[in-house]
């Protein structure tokens, strides 16, 4: 979907879907909007220069997130008052804030690389039982080639109970280089 005046697809209201597969390129508002759902499935998709945010998710139960490629806007992906919720081997490159999550509860931020930023890299903001895991920040997929941030790699703030960052096995090792702070 190319150049829509607003929304590229916004989904309310619904249960038990999959969004695959998809280009979503300059469109004025935002690439994905999704609310109020239950069971999503956001993967392989090409999200790039939409007006504020690639893909906003709100209000979702049991989403995962995976396998995306989001570049060029202020905010990439945004998910806020969500649960149960896996953003997964996902390219997020060239945005103001990358990855931007408020208010979720029991999720997992896996395997990502996000690079490019001029906001944060990551922020997680009054989300509980979050597990941090496997990303690349300000680094590509090969752990070497830079991929700088020109503000925060990782912004966690507010109330973050049972959150994790990194762990003790070497997969969940995150690498956060190359970024202005942090």
């Amino acid at each position: 979907i190319n150049h829509a005046q607003g929304l590229a697809v916004a989904v309310a209201n619904a249960d038990q879907y999959a969004i695959r597969n998809n280009t979503l390129t300059n469109n004025g508002e935002s690439g994905l909007n999704l609310t109020n759902s239950k069971d999503v499935t956001v993967v392989e998709n090409t999200i790039s220069g939409n007006g504020t945010y690639a893909m906003g998710l709100y209000d979702i139960t049991r989403a995962d997130v995976s396998s995306n490629t989001v570049s060029g806007h202020s905010t990439g992906i945004s998910v806020g008052t969500s649960s149960d919720t896996t953003i997964k081997s996902n390219k997020v490159k060239g945005n103001g804030n990358s990855i931007s999550l408020s208010g979720l509860s029991s999720f997992k931020v896996q395997n990502n690389t996000v690079g490019q930023s001029s906001g944060p890299a990551l922020t997680i903001y009054q989300s509980s039982g979050a597990q941090v895991t496997g990303n690349n920040i300000g680094v590509d997929t090969d752990g070497i080639t830079p991929l700088p941030n020109s503000s925060i790699g990782v912004l966690m703030a507010g109330d973050l109970g049972g959150s994790v960052l990194g762990g003790l096995n070497a997969s969940d090792k995150n690498i956060i280089t190359n970024n202005l702070h942090g």
